[in-house]
């Protein structure tokens, strides 16, 4: 009921038209090009690791609509930060860190420097990253020796460490173990990443007072890790063929039609869109070799179909 393309350039054009006054800042620093901790204050010239995504930043950068040039730099500024705010041999990132990487002190967080509750969600940033772009040599690198570290940790590895891995406090954490599975997007290294993968797959679901926050990253991994978590592309047609037949495989017949529409040469169960000459899309689901459009009103309409990871579009006439 939204249009959710408008919506999101609207957002994206927001956070980065803000002109200091009232002490508001845009989201992102205009030197570092990294998302700040905060617009506001001092807030404004460090960052959270765990802020820092470049996979998104990376579809901004292909598909905003304003601030083009900004974009252009934030996802390797952002892979950069993840580059130096991992300690060089325990892997680990600190809450806070300055725009080099290095551990941010603050007043009102006394743990800021340290390998806390946001810390956490570093790594899965970076396996996210790796798993959609792999535009980062380096990534696969820092998830090794990252899952390196807690591996020698042992099992019941605790979840809050200094930067440099001593000071082992806190419990053992399904956000963090959560986390730390989607590391296994960005290692080749199976030998290290499966026992925390299982791990991950066998812990419960969690419950209780840290529900909320352990079921976020919870969620979040698991689309992360069974592949789920994808990127939706703008819905733009480039090429639509005016023939019956799309090419020697895809073949959408009677068209014109007045019901119901045959779909050739496809052997198994497809994804399909049908989209109005507005792009708004009228009808969608899953089908075999026929598609019903009695509902459809007289006009032209596209239909998408996708299988095996093929995205086919062809112009439907309803009549």
């Amino acid at each position: 009921i939204f249009n959710y393309e408008a919506e999101a350039q609207s957002i994206l054009n927001k956070v980065m038209s803000k002109t200091g006054a009232g002490g508001i800042n845009n989201l992102f620093n205009a030197s570092s090009k990294l998302i700040t901790f905060g617009p506001n204050g001092d807030s404004y010239n460090f960052t959270d690791p765990s802020y820092n995504l470049p996979a998104f930043f990376e579809c901004w950068k292909r598909w905003s609509k304003t601030n083009a040039t900004f974009w252009a730099s934030a996802p390797d500024a952002s892979r950069k930060l993840l580059r130096d705010a991992s300690h060089p041999n325990s892997g680990l990132s600190a809450d806070y860190s300055n725009f080099d990487g290095t551990p941010k002190t603050t007043s009102f967080n006394s743990d800021s420097h340290k390998f806390m509750y946001d810390a956490w969600r570093t790594i899965m940033n970076l396996g996210m990253d790796y798993h959609w772009f792999k535009s980062d040599a380096q990534q696969p690198v820092i998830a090794d020796r990252y899952l390196t570290f807690f591996k020698n940790q042992g099992a019941n590895y605790k979840n809050h460490y200094n930067w440099d891995g001593t000071g082992a406090s806190g419990d053992h954490s399904t956000g963090l173990v959560a986390c730390n599975a989607v590391a296994s997007l960005a290692t080749t290294n199976t030998t290290l990443s499966t026992p925390f993968v299982q791990e991950f797959w066998n812990v419960a679901i969690p419950t209780g007072t840290y529900r909320y926050y352990d079921g976020m990253l919870y969620m979040l991994a698991l689309l992360n890790c069974s592949g789920d978590f994808k990127v939706w592309k703008p819905c733009v047609v480039t090429e639509v063929a005016d023939q019956t037949t799309v090419d020697d495989v895809l073949t959408v017949y009677p068209n014109p039609t007045n019901g119901v529409l045959n779909i050739k040469n496809i052997n198994e169960d497809y994804n399909f869109t049908i989209l109005n000459n507005l792009g708004a899309v009228v009808m969608a689901g899953k089908a075999d070799k026929t598609i019903n459009v009695e509902s459809l009103s007289k006009g032209i309409y596209f239909l998408n179909i996708n299988y095996n990871d093929i995205s086919k579009t062809i112009k439907v006439v309803v009549e």
